[in-house]
C-alpha cells in the first residue's frame, strides 16, 4: 500500500523513512532463482534475457556473489 491509500484508510503516518540494503546471490543460478521466483521482470526467460545475464555477472560479481540492492520505504508521513 502506498503513504496516499494508507492515510486514505484512515492510518495516522508517524514516521516515513527509506532504506538500501545490499544483497549478495552467491552465484548466477541463485540469482536466476530469484528471478524465476519474484515478478521483477515481466516474462522472464533465461535464453531471451542471457546477454543481460552475462552484462550483470560480469558488472555486478564480487568476492562475496553477485551484488544487488534492496530499496524499500517503511512507514510514512
Amino acid at each position: 500500500m502506498s503513504i496516499k491509500e494508507l492515510r486514505a484508510a484512515g492510518f495516522r503516518i508517524l514516521r516515513n523513512d527509506m532504506y538500501d540494503a545490499v544483497e549478495y546471490y552467491a552465484d548466477m543460478a541463485d540469482f536466476i532463482f530469484l528471478l524465476r521466483n519474484t515478478p521483477m521482470i515481466p516474462d522472464f526467460d533465461i535464453e531471451k534475457d542471457r546477454r543481460a545475464l552475462e552484462e550483470i555477472e560480469e558488472r555486478y560479481m564480487t568476492e562475496y556473489g553477485i551484488k544487488t540492492n534492496s530499496a524499500r520505504a517503511s512507514g510514512g508521513q
